[in-house]
This record gives structure tokens, C-alpha cells and sequence, in this order.
């Protein structure tokens, strides 16, 4: 597909899989907008396109598994990366990952509740799905590995 250029030369490019658009890879070194008002990003999350692009055995395993079940990609899949930050995936995602739905209140306040529909835990990394309507959802595949946002890693651990 044809990317989308925004005023600022940031791209935003959809990831489509046998016809169907499973994602949107916005990328760039800044953009600006009511999500992302005045900050500076680099996106560094895989959107996945294609199962072999990933280089983790047990995560392409898993992504394989999905993508059978399901018989065609619901929604988008993402793999965080070292770097990512949440506030860059919940910006990216639409998902209120660390942060409530209807509130203020943050993971790690006593009046936190996670948003997520599921969160497995893999071995070597979590699952974490939200589901957005009947049209699919999000699901966050993350690494258990040094750099991934600790805060993310904590939420993780503490709501399995």
C-alpha cells in the first residue's frame, strides 16, 4: 500500500496480510497531533505482516498458532522493542495499557484497573490482547528481555 505522508515527513503505512490491513506502522522522528501533542518518538514496535519476519522462534511459533485459528488476521498484532515506551505503544495502539479507561488513574495507583481482555504469560514473553468490537483488537506480544519498558514488564507480572 501507498504510505500516507503527514506534514511533519513522518509516514504512516499500512501492514496488510492476504488482503486484509492488520496494522499501521506510523514512523518517523517526530510527529504531532491530539495522541502525541508536541512530543518527539521514534517508533521501534514491530506491526506484524508476515509470521517469517520474526526472528524469535516461540513468538513466530505463537503468531503462526493465531493466525491458523483465527483463519485470516483479526485486528493487529505488535511485538514491542527494546525502547519502546509505553506511552509510545498506548499513543500508537489506542489501548489504555498502563493507564485506566475511564479515569486517571495509572498502574501502580490503588484505583488502577487493567483494560486488557487477556495476558499470558509464554515463557519468554507475554501475550496481552484487548479487544475492540466485533471488527478485532490489539494484541501485544512482549519480550521478556532487558530494555523492554520496565513499567510494561511490572504490569505484566503483577496481573497474570
Amino acid at each position: 500500500s501507498k504510505p500516507t505522508v503527514f506534514p511533519d515527513h513522518s509516514l504512516a503505512i499500512a501492514a496488510v496480510h492476504d488482503g486484509y490491513q492488520i496494522g499501521t506502522v506510523i514512523c518517523g522522528l517526530s510527529r504531532t497531533g491530539t495522541i502525541l501533542k508536541n512530543s518527539t518518538w521514534r517508533l521501534t514496535m514491530i506491526v506484524i505482516s508476515e509470521p517469517s519476519q520474526i526472528t524469535d522462534t516461540d513468538i513466530r511459533q505463537l503468531v503462526e498458532q493465531r493466525w491458523t485459528e483465527l483463519d485470516a488476521p483479526v485486528g493487529s498484532m505488535f511485538i514491542v522493542e527494546v525502547g519502546d515506551s509505553v506511552d509510545q505503544l498506548e499513543a500508537l495502539t489506542g489501548c489504555p495499557i498502563v493507564s485506566n479507561l475511564f479515569d486517571e488513574a495509572r498502574f501502580g495507583c490503588e484505583d488502577f484497573v487493567p483494560s486488557f481482555e487477556a495476558l499470558e504469560d509464554h515463557g519468554s514473553f507475554y501475550e496481552m490482547v484487548f479487544i475492540l468490537g466485533d471488527d478485532g483488537g490489539i494484541e501485544l506480544l512482549i519480550p521478556k528481555a532487558m530494555g523492554i519498558d520496565a513499567e510494561l514488564l511490572a504490569l505484566c507480572g503483577e496481573y497474570l
